[in-house]
């Protein structure tokens, strides 16, 4: 090949891995001529390990293992072994073309402004993350927040009422929160299923479980009570600890009370007067209350008579008297027929008695001869009645009575009944001895 100038050869467009570059070696030193292939001429020149990326080191090519390309998974990896590697885009105010974009280049992120960025969605900027939120960049569009109590919402649907939307009072908790306020509290830390929390208001106006119109509802008017309202009124119901009933003292008001007692009425017509139930060591006792003073007793006693009572604890010059007792009784017994010219009920007349009347009637038929009785005490023989038919099934009350038929009784004493002709061993009749006691007061 005959010596041409570099400057004279033809140039090779398209060189190969196997074309020959000449060379210098040691130029300063001893001067060889050497050559080499463009594939090791390359080698010369490139930074790093295979896959990393070549970069401008110092006026060199560079590599380095924490920004290798992985050619066939077509990846990029930065920062691989360095926590504190970073991709730095630049600051972008164009949502048309975000910086870190997807797809045909209008959907991504940017950094609006200094600690601002933005999703742009369409080539439209929708949401942003700022230090401590994350909201819609539109206004009146939702708004999320870093932190939060049981008056200040995390998740607000409106940013620009940012004092209303969903908080959480402590771990395990949801608050409702509207203009800073607690309406409803979800707490998963009470009891096996959690409980529903709504606050304590005391005005009827605006119950706090309100329908309709809002002046109709449910509150807690004051701690442990729970208040019925109607139409914002002052007539509301109350249900405390204990009793049930109308907000009022009026003559319309009524409530119920489980705390019941000689004084305290179970069914209050108002405040202080009504009935209470199963009073005075048995469950069939009913006491009419009458200005918290037990007034009228009506006791279910051990032989199943009951006794009507009127406790009068003020006397008429305004002292107490407490335990003095006007009470209705009533006491019966069955008696059988026997052989003789009298049957008795023997002492059921109780001593220290008034006997308002006798009454009766005759079970079974009395056998022989025997048509009528009369009944008295042992001294007057027809004292509550004669002439009584001794049938069965034929009664007698006080109009069967003499005039001397009541009277006080201060020993017990029997009713005697006595026949027209003797009695025969058949035949049961009932009789029931009415009466009044007296009870001194006790203090």
């Amino acid at each position: 090949m005959a010596d041409t100038k570099f400057t004279g050869l033809t140039e090779d467009t398209a060189p190969g891995s196997d074309s020959i570059v000449p060379t210098i070696d040691d130029p300063g030193g001893t001067p060889a001529e050497r050559k080499v292939t463009l594939a090791n001429l390359a080698k010369g020149f490139v930074g790093g390990a295979d896959t990393q990326v070549q970069y401008n080191n110092g006026g060199v090519f560079g590599g380095d293992a924490d920004m290798v390309w992985d050619d066939s998974g077509k990846a990029l990896t930065i920062g691989a072994s360095t926590a504190t590697a970073q991709l730095k885009l630049p600051i972008s105010q164009d949502s048309v073309s975000p910086t870190l974009a997807f797809g045909d280049g209008n959907t991504g992120f940017y950094e609006h402004s200094d600690n601002l960025l933005r999703v742009s969605l369409g080539g439209a900027a929708k949401f942003q993350f700022n230090d401590n939120a994350f909201e819609a960049v539109s206004s009146g569009g939702a708004l999320l927040k870093a932190s939060q109590s049981g008056t200040v919402p995390s998740l607000v649907p409106d940013k620009d009422d940012n004092n209303t939307g969903l908080g959480a009072a402590g771990a395990d908790q949801l608050s409702l929160i509207a203009g800073a306020l607690e309406v409803v509290r979800v707490d998963g830390t009470v009891g096996t299923k959690g409980q529903v929390l709504l606050p304590q208001e005391s005005l009827a106006a605006t119950p706090t479980l309100a329908f309709g119109d809002g002046d109709t509802g449910i509150f807690e008017g004051v701690a442990n009570q729970l208040h019925f309202a109607t139409g914002g009124g002052n007539s509301e119901a109350v249900l405390a600890d204990g009793w049930f009933g109308a907000n009022t003292t009026g003559r319309g008001a009524i409530s119920l009370n489980s705390n019941a007692s000689d004084t305290v009425a179970q069914f209050q017509t108002r405040r202080g007067s009504g009935v209470a139930y199963g009073l005075g060591g048995a469950t069939g006792n009913v006491v009419i209350v009458v200005d918290s003073k037990a007034g009228l007793l009506v006791k279910e006693t051990s032989g199943g008579s009951n006794v009507l009572q009127f406790d009068f604890d003020a006397g008429d010059n305004g002292a107490e008297q407490v335990g003095a007792l006007t009470s209705l009784k009533s006491v019966s017994a069955t008696v059988a027929g026997a052989a003789a010219a009298t049957i008795t009920a023997t002492d059921l007349i109780p001593a220290g008695s008034f006997v308002v009347g006798i009454t009766g009637r005759v079970e079974t038929t009395f056998g022989g001869a025997i048509a009528t009785m009369s009944i008295g005490d042992g001294s007057d023989a027809d004292r509550w009645g004669t002439g009584i038919v001794t049938d069965g099934d034929v009664t007698w009350d006080l109009t069967d009575a003499t005039a001397s038929a009541g009277g006080w009784f201060t020993t017990a004493t029997s009713v005697v009944f006595t026949g027209d002709v003797a009695f025969e061993a058949s035949g049961t009749l009932d009789v029931i001895v009415h009466y009044f006691t007296l009870t001194a007061a006790t203090a």
